[in-house]
């Protein structure tokens, strides 16, 4: 049996797994903005960390006191709780005045808080002493760890996974539509063989981290659009909700806000308008999410931001690599410490929702540069799978979880061999039986495809196979017709006997005539003159055949016309005549 042949039909069931979300701490809907300002998220932070922090330091070192800013006694060691603050001399305070003046905060020396690892928002717990010149010296830091984490239902024996994706952009010029339908088909069970669609069928989630779309730059200046401007800026969503609706016929799906698509800018990000999404709204599996977004499958917590989080962390601090930072926004109990020094967020009046209050289980960030995952441990026994999630515009790649044992690795669908200054084909020939996934029967689908390196975006990009060969510019078309007018001129000349291609040409009279034989007889004057007019024989028949048509239009239509006038003037001529004889009579 051939690739292409149709198996027997078997049907194959995807499987379930139970959700619930968990985005109520980072709704806004309920909140009504007065014109406060950020000192109230601040105080709330402060409030609550400070609690939970007095209840662990006398676990950390219980032989030194607990006092507060105002009560330190120079050269006495003792514990502060507080916040921490980053100066920057770049960024311009309007505060540092007001500090130095009141001296309210103390200046803090040592090795031991590195500035290079810590950033304004966090609160610690510092253990030192206050010196002669009025600055505390840091002996030890303590930060609040891991916060208390649910027992996992890890018992299932079947494997079930979770597919995370973020940075498609759709829309932008690194977006390659290729890679995305690619794995559209693979998470659908529209690839493979048998085997393939198996485990495709055990997906059962799917996680789009933020930046799925991307307007065209330019275009949303805060001016009116005009109505071609406003189809491109949609365009990109309606190509979006076309793939996601693939996705949600046969799977769950959450799509998360990021910083390039059509939602609010301050975190948390509210979910994107459902209006956006026509055909995906239409199915109970699409659920659209806040950012950061908390949620549960099967007693699994995840807990995972679009990265705006961890890239302003980026800015004003250093770590080896982007999950060591994950690692500190867990240990400190806060996803988004920098906010609102650095980082845009909404002015809450009485609670800080960025705080963790329950440690998840699995802690992702969409839109990183590269893939990256390890387990975390925490001092009572916490597991957490860390995975920061590259572009999948740029890497093509998509991670998937297993939900049995917390285990993770890539799908790739990029182009390894494609280089700079080279150009490779690929045919795209995806053969499979006749399986049946949730009812959805499997096709096969070839096309082809041409994938050069493009420098202008520094990677590779395809090109379908209809746009793989351009159509010629003028300056081909012209080259073209110069060769086409030199093959003419070159068969008259040889017509004529003017033009040889050999010496032996000339020496050999009976091949000079089977060659004239082989060419079209001698062009005459009038056959010349109808050239250069563009008018050959076919347009003269052509030309005879319509000339003929109406001709005989013409023909039959003065035959009744002559007819009906005939019949008109001998009836009113009759119509006389009997007048004429009754008035006789």
């Amino acid at each position: 049996m051939t690739a292409m042949e149709i198996d027997t039909e078997k049907n194959i069931q995807r499987k379930h797994s139970t959700y619930q979300s968990l985005d109520e701490t980072f709704d806004i809907q309920n909140e009504i903005y007065r014109g406060q300002q950020y000192s109230q998220i601040y105080f709330a932070r402060l409030h609550t960390m400070r609690t939970l922090l007095y209840s662990l330091v006398t676990h950390w070192k219980p032989h030194v006191p607990v006092c507060t800013v105002l009560g330190l006694e120079e050269g006495k060691e003792c514990i502060i709780v507080g916040t921490l603050y980053k100066h920057m001399q770049l960024k311009p305070c309007v505060l540092d005045e007001y500090s130095k003046e009141r001296s309210a905060v103390p200046l803090l020396g040592g090795t031991v808080l590195s500035p290079s690892t810590y950033v304004t928002g966090g609160v610690v717990a510092l253990h030192g002493k206050e010196t002669t010149a009025g600055d505390f010296l840091v002996l030890d830091v303590f930060e609040a760890g891991l916060a208390p984490q649910i027992e996992p239902q890890l018992k299932s024996s079947e494997d079930k996974y979770v597919v995370f994706i973020s940075g498609v952009s759709v829309g932008s010029s690194t977006s390659n539509p290729l890679q995305f339908q690619l794995l559209v088909d693979h998470i659908t069970g529209h690839l493979g063989d048998e085997q393939e669609q198996g485990i495709a069928a055990e997906i059962v989630h799917v996680v789009f981290a933020g930046n799925s779309v991307e307007s065209p730059h330019g275009l949303l200046n805060g001016q009116n659009l005009a109505s071609k401007d406003q189809s491109r800026v949609s365009e990109a969503v309606q190509v979006l909700d076309i793939l996601l609706s693939q996705i949600a016929a046969g799977v769950s799906v959450d799509i998360m806000p990021g910083s390039n698509d059509p939602a609010n800018f301050a975190l948390p990000q509210q979910p994107l308008n459902r209006c956006l999404f026509p055909g995906s709204r239409t199915f109970n599996t699409f659920n659209s999410c806040t950012n950061p977004h908390c949620f549960e499958l099967d007693g699994v917590r995840f807990l995972g931001t679009s990265g705006q989080n961890i890239d302003d962390l980026k800015k004003y601090s250093e770590a080896r690599d982007g999950l060591e930072f994950m690692e500190r926004t867990l240990k400190w109990r806060h996803l988004a410490p920098t906010a609102p020094n650095t980082l845009g967020c909404y002015p809450f009046t009485d609670r800080d929702p960025f705080l963790i209050e329950s440690c998840p289980h699995v802690y992702f960030v969409g839109n990183q540069d590269k893939y990256g995952t390890r387990i975390l441990e925490g001092s009572e026994g916490q597991m957490v799978r860390l995975i920061s999630i590259p572009k999948f515009c740029n890497t093509g790649l998509a991670v998937v979880l297993n939900l049995r044992n917390l285990e993770c690795h890539t799908l790739s669908f990029a182009f390894p061999g494609v280089e700079k200054g080279r150009s490779c084909i690929f045919l795209n020939v995806v053969h499979f039986s006749a399986l049946k996934i949730q009812g959805r029967i499997c096709r096969t689908r070839k096309e082809w495809w041409r994938v050069e390196f493009d420098e202008s975006i520094g990677r590779p990009k395809t090109i379908p196979g209809n746009q793989a060969h351009p159509k010629p510019s003028d300056g081909a078309k012209k080259l073209e017709l110069a060769t086409v007018l030199k093959r003419r001129k070159t068969r008259r000349d040889l017509g004529s006997g003017n033009l040889c291609e050999s010496p032996s040409y000339y020496r050999s009279s009976s091949s000079l005539a089977e060659r004239r034989s082989l060419l079209p007889p001698a062009p005459t004057r009038k056959s010349l003159l109808l050239r250069q007019l563009g008018i050959g024989r076919l347009h003269l028949k052509a030309r005879d055949t319509k000339n003929r048509s109406i001709l005989a239009s013409i023909d039959k239509t003065w035959r009744k016309t002559v007819e009906g006038a005939s019949k008109v003037f001998l009836e009113k001529h009759y119509n006389r005549h009997r007048r004429l004889i009754n008035d006789m009579i």
